[in-house]
């Protein structure tokens, strides 16, 4: 940390935390949960091998890049002494990403290409570094698309881009300067598992001065004209900046920053990024709004506060998606060292990695917010999102090395505590006395995606049931990531059971936001107050008021610190005394008139009956182990389903609720597919105002809550079809033909269900249909494995217009109900009603309208036979080319 946060970040714990070390009975002392059904690794990193020193990453991994626009040539952001360059070869992968063996196996190389810049004194590199280049979407007449062929006979593929990165300032200087340098990077056997990068050469760089002496994690768009990146001044720890549009003064302690090329420079011209504003001005910025979409909204935090124009945003290490759209940073600043023995009972998990790792001092590490990685933009309509997989594997800042890390006990099980190890929270460098895994790029904090670019590829596409899938990466872990549920319009609740970031929290002279997980700010992890669990539903709030958060009373129960508990991520273990309450405002409209759908994931470890969800019109749901599901109205049971024969006997199920006619028809959904349905004399399950409860009803005495583990708590304002129900049960649907072990499952679903299903694929009488969904491990059901003697139907029920054809317009979409739960009349960009249109002048594979696992429209450079295996389309080519100027349609070789 620069020298200024130290001394800075001491004297605000001083002020604010006098006293405050006084220890406090902490929430997990004597109260630990079960151990959940599934046990995930979440250390990311582990010794193998016979050495004792050498190490991999122990799930599958790419890195961190600032990639190509093909994301082929990645550039290591944190710089190692030089510029170092890896070569992403997909084609070395057979199947799904996250599915790969561990480690980054879709290198070229283990080790990286030196790239070779050196402007530091001493030749030292560069801190932190990017690339630009202007992608197909933005390349103007005469412009090259990368790659082109080059070399002997034009054997290779080369890259030209700009190299981005800060210098600190020379003698006598006050500022840093950015610089952009011409690089040529010339890759031989594109494009096959054998490729390697064999040349870079390099031009003359310019530069440009930055508001501070660093300008860390840089990204510039697509388009080669938006820069965002950190701003740090070890001189100062505040800059001053003037809002254009306003002429108002603040002064602030800065970080993520943007700058906008003038209108008249061309892209990548370093020289003339000279404007920089703090990110929370980009939604009133007119040379953002309407150009690129994560200024689309206003920005909240993850409690629905509105941050303001030009205040410090409360995060860090960011990073910008190719188009601009949405932003990422993170925001997390908590430590295992502090706490004492009782609270997480903890050991080295190699000897001595106290003295190895020795823990910052309190008042660094808690302003040092370097985990809890968010989304926000404008896919989650400006709403601050904090992502629940193993992007986010701990909260606690313990190190990536082996030999820092510490096994905890977390749980207690039949026989005793248990223990899990934990690591990869924070690490600059390495350090310890063990080899860095291959594919190590420096710095945990660092985040990038590959987004949808591999997607030519059938087998390298997301696996996961959802339509907005992204594969991300940070310097600890791959994962994917699904947009889907916080795109929805009609989005209500999404609890994901991480604790709600709050940004009001932050003053004049201070950068880090609130985490709710049930720890006074300030105390080091000490002092108890309420949880408030993260509501990451981001309706705009003039369609939906949605409830700020779920709050869970002081002491009551924890927030899980690793990603361990859930179905997914997180999950949160309710007592029978344990209670969420989410309070429930007055509506912008009719909620009477809209259809509702409610769901949560439950792995029940108590005995009897148990309230699982309290509505405040006074109706509830109770569920009595895995054998029955009662509907209450006041206190009297209205309707009583026996669920044991589709329940399962242990660990996760599913239960949801469609609700239409006015809340009066109830079709009770387990595992993803319809088990019962209930015509209700009074409406059921209203979200009038007042209070929600999950677990115990504070209201009622005659029962307890419900005890186990639970998980993606939603409601939305409609009625899902059955394919989105089934995916909320992180299922796909499947029609059984030929498959014992899946006609077993259908049988125990009504005839009406299967009858309801059939009726809409145009399926015959007889046929049945199951939710393909499996909760032992994750991924365990996926897109990728629909089992033998079965067919997948997300296609049929999501897009019946479909499949997209080549050399045939894009179908007609306007009226399908399942794209209408994210475009709408109020929406721009790419979910614009404009984008579901037909339009018959174009081809599909001409249309700039893509959908989003859809890959880019075009291939460049050398194109080897065979490199797309037939799937819906063709595959091919079936020869060796070279791609014209303008490029080959790889939806000639995607596309039926």
């Amino acid at each position: 940390m620069p020298m200024f946060r130290r001394w800075f970040a001491i004297l605000v714990v001083l002020v604010a935390a006098l006293g405050s070390f006084a220890a406090d009975s902490c929430q997990n002392k004597g109260n630990r949960p079960e151990p959940p059904s599934i046990m995930r690794d979440v250390a990311m990193v582990g010794p193998t091998g016979e050495s004792g020193t050498a190490t991999d990453f122990t799930h599958p991994y790419i890195p961190p890049l600032r990639t190509t626009y093909d994301g082929r040539v990645g550039m290591v952001v944190e710089d190692a002494g030089e510029t170092e360059l890896y070569l992403l070869v997909p084609e070395k992968l057979d199947g799904p990403i996250v599915k790969s063996d561990a480690g980054a196996n879709i290198l070229a190389d283990t080790k990286p290409y030196a790239g070779g810049i050196h402007y530091r004194p001493g030749g030292k590199g560069f801190g932190h570094q990017a690339l630009c280049e202007v992608s197909l979407q933005h390349a103007r007449p005469g412009d090259r698309v990368n790659p082109f062929p080059c070399g002997e006979n034009d054997e290779h593929d080369c890259y030209e881009f700009k190299h981005i990165g800060f210098t600190h300032p020379g003698e006598g200087e006050e500022y840093g300067k950015l610089w952009a340098t011409p690089m040529r990077v010339e890759v031989a056997d594109p494009k096959t598992v054998d490729a390697q990068i064999v040349d870079v050469t390099l031009g003359e760089g310019e530069y440009t001065t930055i508001p501070g002496n660093v300008f860390f994690e840089p990204m510039v768009a697509a388009d080669g004209r938006l820069l965002s990146g950190r701003r740090q001044d070890t001189n100062s720890p505040v800059h001053t900046w003037t809002n254009p549009e306003t002429g108002e003064t603040l002064t602030r302690q800065y970080d993520i920053m943007y700058s906008v090329l003038p209108p008249d420079a061309d892209p990548c011209d370093v020289t003339q990024w000279t404007e920089f504003h703090p990110i929370t001005h980009a939604p009133y910025d007119p040379n953002m709004i309407g150009v690129y979409g994560v200024a689309e909204f206003p920005f909240r935090d993850a409690e629905g506060n509105v941050i303001p124009d030009g205040e410090e945003i409360g995060g860090t290490y960011p990073w910008m998606d190719r188009d601009g759209d949405n932003l990422f940073m993170t925001t997390i600043d908590e430590s295992l060292d502090g706490f004492d023995d009782e609270a997480w009972p903890n050991r080295c998990a190699v000897e001595g990695c106290e003295e190895r790792f020795p823990p910052e001092p309190d008042a660094v590490t808690l302003f040092s917010d370097q985990r809890g990685h968010v989304v926000m933009g404008l896919w989650t309509h400006g709403k601050m999102v904090q992502i629940d997989n193993l992007v986010n594997n701990t909260d606690w800042d313990l190190p990536m090395p082996p030999d820092g890390h510490r096994f905890v006990t977390l749980y207690d099980g039949p026989d005793g505590p248990v223990e899990v190890r934990v690591g990869g929270g924070r690490t600059v460098g390495w350090g310890g006395n063990m080899d860095r895994p291959v594919g190590w790029t420096n710095n945990t904090n660092v985040l990038d995606s590959v987004e949808n670019l591999f997607n030519e590829h059938e087998r390298l596409k997301p696996i996961t049931p959802a339509d907005i899938v992204w594969i991300l990466s940070n310097g600890r872990a791959t994962d994917e990531f699904a947009f889907d549920e916080y795109v929805e319009l009609d989005a209500f609740i999404v609890s994901n059971m991480h604790a709600s970031l709050s940004w009001d929290s932050i003053t004049g002279l201070t950068r880090d936001m609130d985490y709710h997980n049930g720890f006074k700010r300030g105390t080091r992890n000490r002092k108890l107050r309420d949880i408030h669990l993260q509501n990451a539903a981001t309706a705009p709030p003039d369609r939906w008021i949605v409830p700020a958060y779920g709050l869970v009373p002081e002491g009551e129960a924890r927030v899980e610190p690793v990603a361990m508990g859930g179905v997914t991520g997180k999950g949160f273990w309710l007592k029978k005394s344990t209670r969420i309450t989410y309070d429930i405002p007055e509506q912008p409209q009719n909620i009477d008139t809209h259809d509702w759908s409610i769901s949560i994931f439950v792995d029940v470890r108590g005995r009897g009956a148990g309230e699982l969800l309290s509505f405040p019109d006074g109706t509830s749901v109770v569920l009595t182990e895995r054998e029955t599901v009662e509907y209450l109205v006041d206190g009297d049971v209205v309707r009583s389903v026996d669920i044991e024969d589709a329940a399962g006997d242990e660990g996760w199920m599913h239960l949801a609720w469609t609700l239409t006619g006015g809340n009066r028809d109830v079709t009770l959904l387990v595992n993803g597919f319809p088990f019962d349905r209930f015509e209700s004399a009074t409406p059921l399950f209203r979200l009038i105002p007042g209070a929600l409860n999950v677990g115990d009803n504070p209201d009622t005495a005659e029962e307890d809550g419900v005890r186990g583990w639970i998980d993606e708590f939603e409601i939305f304002a409609s009625a899902p079809n059955p394919e989105v129900a089934c995916n909320r049960a992180l299922g796909t649907l499947i029609q059984v033909e030929d498959n014992d072990t899946w006609q077993a499952v259908a049988n125990r679903y009504p005839s009406w269900a299967h009858d309801a299903l059939g009726s809409l694929v145009g399926a015959g009488p007889f046929a049945r249909f199951a939710c393909y969904a499996d909760y032992s491990a994750d991924y365990a059901a996926h897109l990728h494995n629909i089992p033998t003697g079965t067919t997948g139907l997300r296609g049929a029920v999501n897009f019946p217009e479909g499949p997209l054809m080549y050399d045939l317009p894009r179908p007609d979409s306007s009226a399908n109900t399942f794209c209408l739960s994210c475009h709408g009349t109020e929406m721009t960009f790419g979910l614009a009603i404009d984008a579901l249109v037909e339009d018959d002048s174009v081809m599909a594979q001409d249309d700039p309208r893509r959908q989003p696992l859809q890959t880019v429209p075009r291939v460049y450079g050398h194109v080897p036979v065979d490199w797309i295996a037939p799937g819906p389309g063709p595959g091919g080519p079936d020869t060796d080319l070279i791609a014209p100027d303008e490029g080959l349609p790889v939806d000639a070789w995607v596309m039926p």
